[in-house]
């Protein structure tokens, strides 16, 4: 299957944007533009004793122990001009040391001067969980704490490629049919439909029987089968607005090479997911009061009618994909907090109770719960990238499965029927794929 890429960049004119104004106004805007890029772009002493720049914690795991990386934004600003410049950079770094869950620090390696530094913390013992952070100090300067980073050391699993696309391919993770015997995605190609060239995504079915992927149809995205049918829900663009480009939920039967537009209208309908019984299908409706967040929505596949899930009101998710447990009570979502980053939540469906998975202090989103029901796979920063965590339902350990930083792992995870595989959308070695992980 040949794919082909296209990328667009658009980059906005801030003068275009007061273009239309009169003639005092445009020329008062434009000036108060230029005096603020001035402002901006003056020597990097304008604020000296403020604070110290924030610096970045990062972690990895090897074979000898954890590695950890760090930076400070003045290093990075200096090497990219990211942004100006308004603080100081830290004269001594210490790197604070936590085992277990104590949080009684100790400091275990110390740095000077600007810096962008590593340091490898020999470990030994497999699942142990360790904790992390840096304190910045300078001369009459307020110390600096980053942010708590927890490791858990294990070994790092091999990343078993299911498919693989050059360089920066748009990939959209589905699911495994219920016997396993195919995986379904949507990737971003051009394609040719009655000898017209196209572009867009397009639902793909990869065969694990003949090692093969086939384009199914078109104008499809975030493509999920059905539980035990030969069917396929999918999001599909509805219309050609250049101002917005709605969205509606679609069916694609199989055994027929047919598409059903369930829902139409203008709507931001995406995310769908079935109910474990496949008589209904979950997806997200972009919230009319905030656009930024987005409701629960349920089609019934008997009746052909949808809307708000009845006891989900009140409730805001943010644009991940939620999750069933496999008796249909439980549904996870992720949401973006008070606390400015993204939790898990288990919402009871019977009752609409919303309960936090854990009151944490690092982001997690991207639940998916396990076809057994004993686990539920996230994505987490806690350990300073994004990397696949994984919460036993039943006792409530947790424990970290990725820790390579050579692999960027994106949203979007999927389990193999036999909840012994995590399937993950990743950027490894200058190719987008699909791979997969063991999880024990």
């Amino acid at each position: 299957m040949k794919t082909c890429f296209h990328f667009t960049t658009r980059q906005i004119n801030p003068g275009s944007l007061i273009v239309k104004l009169p003639g005092k106004m445009r020329k008062l805007l434009l000036y108060l533009f230029t005096l603020m890029v001035m402002l901006s772009c003056r020597n990097e002493d304008i604020d000296p004793d403020k604070y110290i720049y924030p610096i970045s914690l990062q972690s990895s795991r090897n074979t000898e122990g954890i590695q950890l990386r760090w930076y400070s934004a003045l290093a990075l600003y200096r090497s990219n001009m990211m942004w100006p410049p308004g603080g100081v950079s830290g004269e001594r770094i210490e790197v604070l040391y936590s085992k277990d869950d104590t949080l009684d620090y100790t400091v275990i390696h110390q740095a000077s001067g600007e810096f962008s530094d590593t340091f490898l913390l020999p470990v030994a013992e497999s699942g142990s969980h360790h904790f992390f952070r840096l304190r910045a100090t300078a001369e009459n300067v307020k110390p600096y704490l980053s942010n708590i980073i927890h490791v858990q050391f294990d070994s790092n699993p091999t990343f078993e490629p299911l498919v693989e696309y050059p360089n920066t391919t748009p990939i959209v993770l589905g699911n495994f049919s219920s016997d396993g015997s195919g995986f379904v995605y949507s990737n971003y190609e051009e394609y040719v439909i009655d000898e017209e060239q196209h572009e867009g995504y397009v639902t793909v079915l990869f065969d694990e029987i003949s090692t093969q992927a086939e384009m199914l149809f078109p104008n499809a995205n975030s493509p999920v089968w059905a539980p035990g049918e030969n069917l396929i829900a999918f999001q599909y663009f509805s219309n050609d607005s250049p101002n917005r480009l709605y969205s509606n939920i679609g069916l694609y039967v199989l055994s027929e090479d047919s598409i059903v537009q369930l829902t139409t209208g203008e709507h931001q309908f995406d995310k769908p997911v079935w109910h474990p019984d496949g008589q209904s299908i979950l997806f997200l409706s972009q919230n009319i009061e905030d656009g930024a967040y987005y409701d629960l929505y349920v089609y019934d596949i008997n009746s052909g009618d949808f809307g708000a899930l009845p006891t989900a009101s009140g409730i805001t998710v943010g644009h991940f994909r939620p999750s069933y447990s496999p008796d249909g009570q439980k549904i996870a979502f992720a949401d973006y907090t008070e606390e400015y980053r993204y939790q898990i939540f288990l919402f009871t469906v019977e009752t609409g109770q919303v309960d936090p998975m854990e009151n944490s202090l690092w982001e997690n989103h991207s639940p998916a719960i396990s076809p057994d029901g004993k686990w539920m796979a996230f994505l987490s920063n806690r350990s300073g990238l994004s990397e696949i965590w994984v919460k036993d339902l039943q006792s409530g350990d947790l424990f970290q499965i990725t820790g390579d930083e050579t692999i960027y792992i994106e949203s979007e995870l999927s389990w193999s029927p036999d909840s012994e595989k995590i399937y993950l959308k990743a950027y490894k070695e200058e190719q987008y794929g699909i791979y997969s992980v063991t999880v024990r």
